[in-house]
């Protein structure tokens, strides 16, 4: 996770602060991405946090250490904003169901220390999130997430604090949670209780009071202004629902009238390649008619990364007139124009 414009501690002057935990903290130690980091840490008001429990877990400790790279944190430090205050609230977007992947475990984790620390939390589940919801989960190995819930809800109930959990209701449907008919219902009949179901376009306002949204890979940027969204898309269009989820989440998003960019990067570039022949051509599996039909100008923008095409020996002339080709110059001036803006700038990677 990335949070820019906030301090580490009340001695620091800083302007960009890195959290790294989990597989992320790999790129500490590994020989392609030190280098990059000792050049980023040169830079006045840079940051480097790692999580020292993950550090301990993952037998990095020592060889962080002795790079001097970062300094070891905690969760709490995502809960510290630009004045060295705890944030008025958090967002939480979930995406990983729970048990295959380690996310939901971290994921827990930030829900606990942000009700520990009275914040506000609201939180979407969407796509394999979802199954977070079943009832009756009997584990043995691993930490329940069900029980987990339960306990960061109640404890959020004792202190008279907001806690939303929401599904999306698709997503939900698409996995048989809801019985046929029951589109109009809010519940799912083998959900925990206390969890929220509804179509994206009411789920995304529960974000816009919210003073920064977690993800499993974000970046914070806090203005004054209208928030905005960059999602930047890293999976194939087609091997997972990924690419597709975060296109529907950006359409959520212009329908509220949030401004929104979609940018499709190392094997997201492959959505750029058109597929006029394919048998999913103008259906919703086509990803390349959803850009076409979605796209709006000072909306919902969509771009590619033009390294992420070279790389994969993409041509970039496809003449996709929807799709704008960011070299990482591009990538700056847009981040100059959001930031001068006084936007509050919300980047989740997908």
């Amino acid at each position: 996770m990335v949070l820019p414009s906030q301090k580490v501690q009340s001695d620091s002057a800083s302007l960009v602060s890195f959290f790294l935990c989990g597989d992320a903290l790999y790129s500490l130690t590994h020989p392609e991405t030190v280098p990059i980091w000792k050049e980023l840490i040169k830079e006045p008001g840079v940051r480097i946090v790692a999580d020292y429990e993950d550090l301990v877990d993952m037998g990095l400790i020592k060889g962080v250490e002795r790079s001097g790279l970062a300094q070891k944190g905690s969760l709490n430090t995502l809960f510290i904003n630009k004045e060295n205050a705890h944030v008025s609230s958090a967002g939480f977007l979930h995406l990983y169901s729970p048990y295959m992947h380690r996310h939901t475990e971290k994921f827990l984790a930030l829900l606990d220390d942000a009700v520990s620390l009275s914040i506000p939390v609201s939180v979407i589940l969407y796509l394999d999130a979802v199954h977070l919801c079943h009832s009756n989960q009997v584990t043995t190995e691993f930490e329940n997430i069900e029980q987990g819930l339960d306990k960061v809800q109640q404890k959020s109930l004792e202190s008279g604090l907001p806690f939303i959990i929401t599904a999306c209701q698709r997503c939900s449907q698409a996995r048989g949670y809801m019985h046929p008919g029951t589109e109009e219902d809010n519940a799912a009949p083998c959900f925990r209780n206390g969890v929220w179901i509804s179509g994206l376009s009411q789920l995304i306002p529960l974000f816009s009071s919210a003073e920064i949204v977690l993800h499993a890979d974000c970046i914070n940027i806090a203005g004054n202004g209208n928030e905005v969204y960059i999602l930047v898309v890293t999976g194939t269009p087609y091997g997972t629902e990924h690419a597709f989820g975060a296109i529907s989440f950006a359409v959520a998003l212009s329908g509220k009238n949030i401004p929104t960019y979609v940018i499709f990067a190392e094997d997201g570039a492959y959505c750029y390649i058109p597929a006029p022949d394919s048998r999913f051509c103008n259906t919703v599996r086509d990803i390349q008619s959803v850009i076409m039909a979605t796209a709006t100008p000072g909306l919902l923008e969509y771009g590619v990364f033009e390294c992420s095409l070279s790389e994969r020996g993409i041509i970039a002339d496809n003449e996709v007139p929807e799709f704008q080709v960011f070299r990482p110059y591009d990538i700056a001036l847009l981040m100059k124009k959001l930031i001068t803006g006084g936007f509050n700038v919300r980047t989740l990677i997908w």
